[in-house]
């Protein structure tokens, strides 16, 4: 795909100007721009825009959790030229805990969140990860799953919700979770970490 991945960035160095001028008031249109032009050339990824007050615009080339091509968006980022004002990452980055969402009408935040760990045999460096959210509805189980994934994608990074996460259930949250050994979502990290050391 290295045909591909030059047209693009040419394509994308002829018009970076106008993009980061535009990512300061629009960065939707900037992503759908861009992501036209990848899906055009054949590229399955995806481009997040992030925007900050001051700093470089930064371009997020993602898979949306297929980890057959992290590297296909880990070689992207590699050849990706060096324009001022813009900066590249390969894969959703951790953004923490602070976080909440709304996917297909169901509210899902970080800070409600709790998790009971599920050891695997088989894979001994991942862990499965049953979460209790406070408004499950069985009827929309899907849904809820497929939030709760993007959520821990955008928590914890992309790799690290795709490599360290072996299965993900979605469960209503007991009414005392810590008593049913559920910890709170914001120690997932620590709990992969601590999973890997004693792999």
């Amino acid at each position: 795909m290295a045909s591909e991945r030059d047209a693009f960035w040419a394509w994308f160095s002829a018009n970076a100007a106008r993009l980061q001028e535009l990512a300061r008031t629009d960065a939707s249109e900037v992503a759908n721009e861009v992501g036209d032009q990848l899906q055009q050339l054949g590229v399955p990824l995806q481009p997040e825009i992030g925007v900050s007050p001051v700093g470089p615009v930064e371009l997020v080339l993602h898979t949306e959790g297929n980890r057959e091509r992290f590297e296909l968006a880990r070689t992207f980022v590699r050849h990706a030229p060096t324009l001022a004002g813009w900066e590249y990452t390969a894969l959703r980055p951790a953004m923490g805990f602070e976080l909440s969402l709304r996917y297909q009408g169901h509210e899902l935040d970080a800070k409600e969140l709790w998790f009971l760990p599920l050891p695997s045999a088989q894979e001994p460096t991942r862990l499965g990860v049953r979460l209790g959210l406070p408004r499950y509805a069985a009827e929309h189980e899907d849904a809820l799953w497929t939030g709760s994934m993007i959520l821990l994608s955008s928590a914890l990074g992309e790799a690290s919700a795709v490599e360290d996460i072996d299965s993900l259930e979605v469960v209503q949250l007991p009414e005392q979770p810590r008593t049913q050994g559920y910890l709170p979502l914001h120690e997932l990290p620590a709990t992969l970490a601590q999973r890997k050391r004693g792999a």
